[in-house]
């Protein structure tokens, strides 16, 4: 019985010799895996280095800013000239901004078509329903869908408009694509003159364009007016907003802000000193005509580490029972990591150049851990092209601005 289940002698001796041969090589394996980890099995993560010189590196800026427009009285004229410069002297390959991609915005609009209710249409209806709308009619007035529209600006993208008519065709693709930045981007090439309804272009089109051009945003005041500098096409969009919409989908937010509200830590913080110094500091600074030393102090290590421990690290502090402050704090990570990856996406294009990322501070932070990860990108800081160290938040912060970071606003 025994020959029959494993064969005859000179059977058993092939397989004999076999598995000599495969213990040899799982044991040659195993000693290379070992020679891998090291002495210890379980390890920390280890960086993955390109073998690149450091000249071959692709460089990303991550520029953190506040909100503009949330400055009440403006920003004067001047004001952004050092910030501007900068971005003349690092001259990057791409600039990226704090905008849903084309491709979020067309999904957001078709999910919105069919549940005008839904978690969808109210981020929509947050963050691009100009976009939205605008957009739209653009696709009808060209007779082209988002696919479409989005595959013809890439073709007309690879040359620069060669007369206003070229531009003004390109600005209404651009629409159809759900790329507002790149649109108004190209709108700013066009003389006063030039910037009138004509084709496929209509009033309401032009009426958005030329509001947003004289807005103080900071997609346009920085990104498109540090693009037209070095003569850049496009913006590339690279926000995501799945924290929001996930949120609202659970119906979470209200709860949220209930408990956190009712927490001794939220409490504290909201009604603190610096909580109201930095709420006002913008606008001291815009009163001062130079908001340089203000964006020098809002890409400083120590305002990121104080940003970090006061507005993020309090979702740990509060440990409510319901565990939305760790679902936050998730959320807003899930968030950071989405936008890490497009903007790795976008260096793809420019091995070994540079990328601007124009973006709200409290996304610095984690976004220059994310790509400072990946093998061969360089994070580049800001006092590097502005001249001077990285200096302490309170040195480095014009007069009245303070020290401290901004306060969670879970949204």
């Amino acid at each position: 019985m025994s020959d029959r289940l494993i064969g005859s002698g000179r059977a058993k001796g092939e397989f004999a010799g076999a598995e000599r041969c495969v213990v040899r090589a799982l044991a040659a394996g195993a000693a290379a895996v070992a020679l891998w980890l090291g002495p210890a099995v379980a390890r920390e993560p280890q960086p993955i280095p390109a073998p690149v010189t450091e000249a071959e590196r692709t460089r990303v800026l991550v520029l953190a800013t506040v909100h503009l427009e949330t400055i009440k009285d403006g920003v004067p004229a001047g004001a952004l000239a050092g910030v501007l410069r900068a971005i003349e002297a690092y001259r990057p390959d791409a600039i990226a901004v704090e905008g849903l991609p084309g491709e979020e915005i067309a999904r957001l609009t078709r999910s919105a078509a069919v549940d005008p209710e839904g978690a969808e249409a109210q981020v929509l209806a947050a963050f691009a329903a100009k976009t939205s709308e605008l957009g739209l009619a653009a696709q009808v007035a060209l007779g082209l869908s988002f696919e479409s529209a989005r595959s013809k600006t890439a073709l007309l993208l690879k040359t620069t408009p060669d007369d206003a008519d070229a531009r003004r065709v390109l600005v209404a693709h651009l629409l159809a694509a759900y790329d507002m930045p790149s649109a108004v981007l190209q709108w700013s090439y066009l003389g006063e003159d030039e910037r009138r309804a004509m084709g496929s272009l209509s009033e309401p089109m032009v009426e958005f364009l030329n509001h947003w051009l004289h807005s103080n945003n900071e997609i346009v005041s920085v990104a498109a007016a540090g693009a037209r500098r070095i003569g850049l096409q496009r913006l590339a969009s690279v926000d995501d907003h799945s924290d929001d919409e996930e949120m609202v989908r659970a119906g979470s937010l209200d709860r949220l802000m209930e408990e956190l509200q009712a927490s001794k830590q939220y409490v504290e913080l909201m009604e603190s000193e610096f909580f109201k110094q930095e709420q006002s500091a913008p606008a001291r600074a815009a009163a001062s005509g130079d908001l340089t030393q203000l964006f020098r102090w809002l890409n400083s290590a120590e305002y990121a580490s104080r940003d970090v421990a006061g507005q993020w690290h309090l979702f740990y502090r509060t440990r409510l029972a319901s565990g939305l402050d760790r679902n936050r704090a998730a959320m807003w990570e899930a968030r950071n990591l989405a936008i890490a990856a497009r903007i790795r996406a976008e260096t793809a294009a420019h091995p070994g150049g540079k990328v601007l990322v124009v973006i709200g501070a409290s996304h610095r932070p984690f976004i220059e851990a994310y790509l400072a990860s990946m093998m061969d990108v360089q994070i580049v800081p800001l006092s590097q092209v502005l001249g001077g160290a990285d200096q302490p938040a309170d040195q480095a912060a014009p007069q009245g601005v303070p020290t401290v970071s901004s306060p969670p606003q879970p949204r």
